[in-house]
């Protein structure tokens, strides 16, 4: 109900872009023909294995929730705020990541000082 099933989905699209991107560096002139047959291929297996990943997932639902949380979580992604949320999250959960590593990155040279200072403290340079 919250499409968490649907992150088969995403994993595929992103194994797709991380494949492309290796065959890319390995191959340079891999001809962008056998590039398009990827999405088809990585697609098809994820489908065909889409039951083991759901044996993968509820378990993990259960680890954090219980049955009565469970039934309240289905109430709410039955109205319409619950809707709203399930077809936002996703955007929202991927625009937020970047964003967050973004920060991350601009943190970067604060964070290199730091602990370049404290090695200096210890006698260490690099």
């Amino acid at each position: 109900m919250t499409g968490a099933l649907s992150l088969g989905k995403q994993m595929a699209s992103a194994a797709v872009t991380n494949l492309t991107q290796i065959l890319k560096k390995a191959r340079p002139d891999i001809p962008q023909n056998a590039l398009n047959l990827l999405p088809a291929g990585v697609e098809a297996v994820f489908d065909e294995n889409f039951d083991s990943f759901k044996e993968v997932i509820i378990p993990i639902y259960h680890k954090y929730f219980t049955a009565a949380e469970l039934k309240e979580m289905i109430r709410f992604y039955s109205t319409d705020l619950g809707q709203k949320t399930i077809k936002v999250m996703p955007t929202l959960m991927q625009e937020g990541m970047a964003a967050g590593q973004r920060w991350g990155q601009s943190l970067g040279p604060q964070i290199e000082r730091r602990v370049t200072d404290r090695l200096k403290q210890q006698g260490i340079r690099i």
